[in-house]
């Protein structure tokens, strides 16, 4: 089980990396505002030989896996090294809302214990059960994306 939201893996290829810049550039499309994806699988955009991909979708999830990727040449053909993470902003965020629930926590225990010191614990699992649940089921959809892509 991973406590962090965040996973690396590699991806081998016996394609060329024009092959797979060509696979990344038709599969992805950068995003809109408004429109459909015009069939294209993922969000995201290539420069060089790194890249960052996200699923499209229809609701929101500040906890939507992030891809971030870089094409490598070796003796077979290519490695492709894949980290998943959150959006910047909304890890930041969350360590600073699950610090400071911790914190609190920690000075509300020196007190006897009633119904309100508890608060800072459902407070501190409420948010790190969104964080996972948001971030990890999102992670096999966008993997399998990923591989049909690459």
């Amino acid at each position: 089980m991973k406590l962090l939201p965040f996973e690396k893996l590699t991806i081998e290829s016996t394609m060329s990396m024009r092959e797979i810049y060509a696979q990344i550039d038709d599969s992805v499309m950068p995003k809109k505002l408004f429109g459909s994806s015009d069939g294209k699988l993922l969000y995201g955009e290539r420069s060089n030989s790194e890249f960052t991909m996200y699923r499209p979708i229809a609701y929101n999830n500040s906890f939507l896996p992030i891809a971030f990727g870089t094409v490598n040449k070796n003796s077979s053909g290519c490695s492709i090294e894949i980290n998943l993470r959150m959006n910047m902003v909304v890890s930041i965020f969350m360590f600073f809302w699950l610090s400071f629930t911790l914190f609190i926590g920690s000075k509300v225990l020196s007190k006897p214990i009633d119904f309100w010191s508890f608060v800072p614990l459902f407070m501190f699992l409420f948010g790190y059960g969104m964080m996972y649940l948001g971030f990890w089921l999102e992670v096999p959809k966008l993997k399998k994306l990923m591989r049909s892509v690459l």
